[in-house]
């Protein structure tokens, strides 16, 4: 897998932050945390995971709240919440046509 580069805000940054909307200083920056309803868990194919729990996806990602709870209709509903700390980005256009074919080749 590419390289992940941490996104974790280094103390003067999450100040600057925290004052900038008067809240609590935060680890990563506003835009990082996915939101997995139910039905993106079926789709995965994910069972409710445990909170502190990894996943890979081209960034690293920690699971941070999960909640389950029953519709009146006896469905029930998950949502899992992920903090992206790590994160790598590649240019689609700089690589050869080889490396977009066959991304897991090790070619360079």
């Amino acid at each position: 897998m590419t390289n992940l580069i941490s996104m974790k805000l280094d103390k003067q940054e999450a100040s600057l932050l925290a004052e900038a909307h008067e809240v609590g200083a935060q680890e990563y920056p506003y835009g990082l945390c996915l939101n997995l309803d139910d039905a993106a868990l079926r789709k995965l194919g994910i069972d409710l995971p445990e909170v502190g729990k990894q996943f890979e996806i081209a960034a690293r990602a920690v699971v941070t709240s999960v909640s389950s709870h029953e519709r009146k209709d006896d469905q029930p509903e998950r949502y899992v919440s992920l903090q992206i700390t790590d994160l790598a980005l590649q240019d689609q256009a700089a690589q050869s046509s080889a490396q977009r074919m066959y991304p897991n080749s090790g070619m360079a």
